[in-house]
Protein backbone atom coordinates (compact mmCIF):
# COMPACT_ATOMS: atom_id res chain seq x y z
CA UNK A 1 0.00 0.00 0.00
CA UNK A 2 1.29 3.62 -0.06
CA UNK A 3 1.91 3.76 4.08
CA UNK A 4 2.19 1.54 6.88
CA UNK A 5 -1.14 0.67 7.28
CA UNK A 6 -0.60 0.29 10.94
CA UNK A 7 0.92 3.47 12.11
CA UNK A 8 2.24 4.07 15.29
CA UNK A 9 0.31 6.81 17.00
CA UNK A 10 -3.52 8.54 16.14
CA UNK A 11 -0.90 11.73 15.26
CA UNK A 12 1.21 9.29 12.40
CA UNK A 13 -2.51 8.00 10.91
CA UNK A 14 -3.69 12.08 10.98
CA UNK A 15 -0.84 13.15 9.07
CA UNK A 16 -0.82 9.96 6.83
CA UNK A 17 -4.42 10.56 5.75
CA UNK A 18 -3.80 14.34 5.48
CA UNK A 19 -0.75 13.55 3.05
CA UNK A 20 -2.07 11.05 0.69
CA UNK A 21 -4.73 13.80 0.48
CA UNK A 22 -2.65 16.74 -0.43
CA UNK A 23 -0.49 13.84 -3.00
CA UNK A 24 -3.40 14.04 -5.16
CA UNK A 25 -3.58 17.82 -5.00
CA UNK A 26 -6.38 18.58 -2.23
CA UNK A 27 -5.91 21.60 -0.01
CA UNK A 28 -5.20 19.45 3.36
CA UNK A 29 -4.69 20.63 6.82
CA UNK A 30 -4.65 18.44 9.81
CA UNK A 31 -6.02 19.86 13.45
CA UNK A 32 -8.01 22.28 11.86
CA UNK A 33 -9.82 24.72 13.60
CA UNK A 34 -13.22 25.89 12.15
CA UNK A 35 -15.87 28.16 13.66
CA UNK A 36 -19.48 25.98 14.31
CA UNK A 37 -22.89 27.37 16.04
CA UNK A 38 -21.69 25.87 19.15
CA UNK A 39 -18.33 27.36 18.99
CA UNK A 40 -14.79 26.54 18.04
CA UNK A 41 -13.92 22.80 16.77
CA UNK A 42 -10.80 20.41 15.82
CA UNK A 43 -10.94 18.49 12.93
CA UNK A 44 -8.35 15.96 12.54
CA UNK A 45 -7.85 16.22 8.43
CA UNK A 46 -10.05 18.68 6.16
CA UNK A 47 -9.43 18.84 3.18
CA UNK A 48 -10.98 20.34 -0.03
CA UNK A 49 -10.78 19.26 -3.38
CA UNK A 50 -10.09 23.01 -5.00
CA UNK A 51 -10.18 21.63 -8.99
CA UNK A 52 -14.01 19.58 -8.67
CA UNK A 53 -16.65 21.92 -9.58
CA UNK A 54 -18.76 22.41 -6.27
CA UNK A 55 -15.29 22.47 -4.06
CA UNK A 56 -16.21 19.03 -2.28
CA UNK A 57 -14.91 19.38 1.08
CA UNK A 58 -13.72 16.07 3.45
CA UNK A 59 -13.92 15.84 7.01
CA UNK A 60 -11.76 12.66 8.66
CA UNK A 61 -11.96 11.59 12.47
CA UNK A 62 -8.98 9.50 13.28
CA UNK A 63 -8.97 7.41 15.85
CA UNK A 64 -6.21 4.77 16.63
CA UNK A 65 -8.13 2.70 19.23
CA UNK A 66 -7.48 -0.97 19.95
CA UNK A 67 -11.37 -0.63 20.09
CA UNK A 68 -14.32 -0.69 17.40
CA UNK A 69 -15.34 2.93 17.18
CA UNK A 70 -18.77 3.00 19.15
CA UNK A 71 -21.93 4.74 17.94
CA UNK A 72 -22.15 7.80 20.32
CA UNK A 73 -19.08 8.49 18.69
CA UNK A 74 -20.59 8.18 14.78
CA UNK A 75 -22.81 10.62 16.28
CA UNK A 76 -20.74 12.97 17.26
CA UNK A 77 -19.10 13.17 14.13
CA UNK A 78 -22.48 13.25 12.46
CA UNK A 79 -23.36 16.85 14.14
CA UNK A 80 -19.26 18.02 13.45
CA UNK A 81 -19.95 17.65 9.65
CA UNK A 82 -23.56 19.16 9.60
CA UNK A 83 -22.25 21.96 11.11
CA UNK A 84 -18.94 22.88 9.39
CA UNK A 85 -20.82 21.95 6.11
CA UNK A 86 -18.49 19.19 4.82
CA UNK A 87 -19.80 16.85 1.90
CA UNK A 88 -18.08 13.83 2.40
CA UNK A 89 -16.70 12.14 6.12
CA UNK A 90 -14.67 9.36 6.89
CA UNK A 91 -14.06 7.80 10.42
CA UNK A 92 -10.17 6.08 9.78
CA UNK A 93 -10.11 3.67 12.47
CA UNK A 94 -7.57 0.74 13.54
CA UNK A 95 -10.23 -1.84 14.24
CA UNK A 96 -13.20 -0.18 12.34
CA UNK A 97 -16.86 0.71 13.78
CA UNK A 98 -18.74 -1.35 16.35
CA UNK A 99 -22.13 -2.86 14.27
CA UNK A 100 -24.05 -0.30 15.41
CA UNK A 101 -22.13 2.47 14.34
CA UNK A 102 -21.84 0.54 10.77
CA UNK A 103 -25.48 0.00 10.96
CA UNK A 104 -25.85 4.35 11.59
CA UNK A 105 -23.68 5.36 8.82
CA UNK A 106 -25.29 3.55 6.19
CA UNK A 107 -27.66 6.43 5.75
CA UNK A 108 -25.30 8.91 6.19
CA UNK A 109 -22.18 10.16 4.34
CA UNK A 110 -20.22 9.44 6.61
CA UNK A 111 -17.72 6.08 6.26
CA UNK A 112 -16.00 4.21 8.55
CA UNK A 113 -13.16 2.24 7.81
CA UNK A 114 -9.44 1.04 8.67
CA UNK A 115 -6.34 3.17 6.97
CA UNK A 116 -5.62 -0.03 5.19
CA UNK A 117 -9.13 0.37 3.21
CA UNK A 118 -8.47 4.42 3.17
CA UNK A 119 -5.51 3.76 1.48
CA UNK A 120 -7.12 0.89 -1.10
CA UNK A 121 -9.59 3.59 -1.71
CA UNK A 122 -7.36 6.50 -2.96
CA UNK A 123 -4.71 4.21 -4.43
CA UNK A 124 -5.24 4.29 -7.99
CA UNK A 125 -6.03 8.35 -7.94
CA UNK A 126 -2.62 8.45 -5.71
CA UNK A 127 -0.50 6.35 -8.09
CA UNK A 128 -1.86 8.76 -11.24
CA UNK A 129 -1.78 11.81 -9.67
CA UNK A 130 1.24 11.89 -7.51
CA UNK A 131 3.60 8.66 -8.01
CA UNK A 132 2.84 8.78 -11.64
CA UNK A 133 3.63 12.91 -11.87
CA UNK A 134 6.80 12.74 -9.77
CA UNK A 135 8.01 9.98 -12.15
CA UNK A 136 7.20 11.62 -15.40
CA UNK A 137 8.31 15.30 -13.76
CA UNK A 138 11.65 13.77 -12.46
CA UNK A 139 13.26 11.51 -15.68
CA UNK A 140 12.27 14.18 -17.88
CA UNK A 141 15.43 14.52 -19.01
CA UNK A 142 16.40 11.00 -18.96
CA UNK A 143 14.01 10.14 -20.86
CA UNK A 144 15.51 12.62 -23.51
CA UNK A 145 18.81 11.08 -23.11
CA UNK A 146 17.77 7.20 -23.62
CA UNK A 147 14.82 7.99 -26.66
CA UNK A 148 15.35 6.30 -29.84
CA UNK A 149 15.86 9.80 -31.94
CA UNK A 150 16.66 13.25 -29.89
CA UNK A 151 17.97 15.88 -32.55
CA UNK A 152 19.20 18.34 -29.83
CA UNK A 153 20.79 15.48 -28.02
CA UNK A 154 22.19 14.31 -31.55
CA UNK A 155 23.96 17.82 -31.88
CA UNK A 156 25.61 17.77 -28.56
CA UNK A 157 26.87 14.19 -28.80
CA UNK A 158 28.46 15.36 -31.91
CA UNK A 159 31.01 18.36 -29.90
CA UNK A 160 32.11 15.15 -28.26
CA UNK A 161 35.28 13.58 -28.07
CA UNK A 162 35.32 9.63 -28.33
CA UNK A 163 36.21 8.94 -25.37
CA UNK A 164 32.91 10.85 -24.23
CA UNK A 165 30.74 9.44 -26.98
CA UNK A 166 32.13 5.94 -25.62
CA UNK A 167 30.79 6.93 -22.69
CA UNK A 168 27.78 8.02 -23.41
CA UNK A 169 26.40 4.75 -25.68
CA UNK A 170 27.88 2.81 -22.53
CA UNK A 171 25.24 4.64 -19.89
CA UNK A 172 22.49 4.68 -22.67
CA UNK A 173 22.40 0.74 -23.03
CA UNK A 174 22.86 0.81 -19.38
CA UNK A 175 19.65 3.05 -18.43
CA UNK A 176 17.62 2.80 -21.85
CA UNK A 177 15.47 -0.22 -20.47
CA UNK A 178 14.45 1.27 -17.37
CA UNK A 179 13.77 4.66 -19.15
CA UNK A 180 11.44 2.48 -21.19
CA UNK A 181 9.92 1.06 -18.40
CA UNK A 182 8.88 4.43 -16.66
CA UNK A 183 7.33 5.60 -20.24
CA UNK A 184 5.41 2.35 -19.97
CA UNK A 185 4.00 2.03 -16.58
CA UNK A 186 3.82 5.79 -15.35
CA UNK A 187 3.06 7.61 -19.19
CA UNK A 188 0.43 4.93 -19.66
CA UNK A 189 2.16 4.24 -23.34
CA UNK A 190 2.16 0.53 -25.09
CA UNK A 191 5.35 0.69 -26.47
CA UNK A 192 5.69 -2.86 -26.92
CA UNK A 193 7.40 -4.34 -23.47
CA UNK A 194 5.56 -7.86 -22.45
CA UNK A 195 4.31 -9.09 -19.17
CA UNK A 196 3.91 -5.81 -17.32
CA UNK A 197 2.07 -6.32 -13.91
CA UNK A 198 -0.42 -4.72 -12.32
CA UNK A 199 0.20 -0.90 -10.94
CA UNK A 200 -0.57 -2.37 -7.36
CA UNK A 201 1.50 -5.57 -7.19
CA UNK A 202 4.34 -3.49 -5.43
CA UNK A 203 7.09 -6.84 -5.54
CA UNK A 204 6.69 -7.28 -9.37
CA UNK A 205 6.67 -3.77 -9.87
CA UNK A 206 9.68 -4.08 -7.93
CA UNK A 207 11.12 -7.32 -9.91
CA UNK A 208 10.08 -5.11 -13.18
CA UNK A 209 12.34 -1.69 -12.28
CA UNK A 210 15.16 -4.14 -10.87
CA UNK A 211 15.42 -6.41 -14.72
CA UNK A 212 15.21 -2.87 -16.05
CA UNK A 213 18.70 -2.32 -14.45
CA UNK A 214 20.33 -5.71 -15.08
CA UNK A 215 19.83 -6.69 -11.34
CA UNK A 216 22.53 -3.56 -10.48
CA UNK A 217 19.66 -2.24 -8.38
CA UNK A 218 17.75 -3.48 -5.57
CA UNK A 219 14.84 -1.84 -4.25
CA UNK A 220 13.93 -2.48 -0.38
CA UNK A 221 10.22 -0.81 -0.15
CA UNK A 222 7.37 -2.28 1.25
CA UNK A 223 5.19 0.12 0.56
CA UNK A 224 4.83 2.78 -2.43
CA UNK A 225 5.62 5.99 -0.74
CA UNK A 226 9.06 3.70 -0.11
CA UNK A 227 9.39 2.89 -3.76
CA UNK A 228 8.73 6.38 -4.95
CA UNK A 229 11.73 8.14 -3.05
CA UNK A 230 14.00 4.90 -4.29
CA UNK A 231 13.04 5.31 -7.94
CA UNK A 232 13.29 8.86 -7.69
CA UNK A 233 16.78 8.39 -6.52
CA UNK A 234 17.75 6.24 -9.20
CA UNK A 235 16.58 8.40 -11.94
CA UNK A 236 18.60 11.28 -10.31
CA UNK A 237 21.56 8.88 -10.39
CA UNK A 238 21.06 8.16 -13.80
CA UNK A 239 20.33 11.63 -15.09
CA UNK A 240 23.55 12.75 -13.38
CA UNK A 241 25.72 10.20 -15.56
CA UNK A 242 24.66 11.59 -18.55
CA UNK A 243 25.28 15.31 -17.27
CA UNK A 244 28.81 14.53 -16.71
CA UNK A 245 29.25 13.61 -19.98
CA UNK A 246 27.80 16.90 -21.18
CA UNK A 247 29.59 19.07 -18.73
CA UNK A 248 25.52 19.70 -17.46
CA UNK A 249 22.34 19.19 -18.09
CA UNK A 250 21.58 19.71 -21.87
CA UNK A 251 18.28 20.06 -21.95
CA UNK A 252 17.65 22.69 -18.93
Amino acid sequence: MIDNPLPNSWKDLQKGVCQIFRDMGLQSEEAKIMITPRGEVELDVYAIDIDSVDKITYVVECKNWERPISQSVVHSFTTVMYEVGANIGYIVSKNGLQSGAQEYTQSTNITGLSYLEFQKHYFESWYNRHYCEKITKSSDSLQQYTEPFNSHREKKIDGLSTTKKNQFIKIKKEYVNFAMLLTCYHLRLDIGLQNIPAIDDISKLKQAYEQSLSNSVYFQAIYYRQLLSEVLEVIERATNHFNEIFNGNIFI
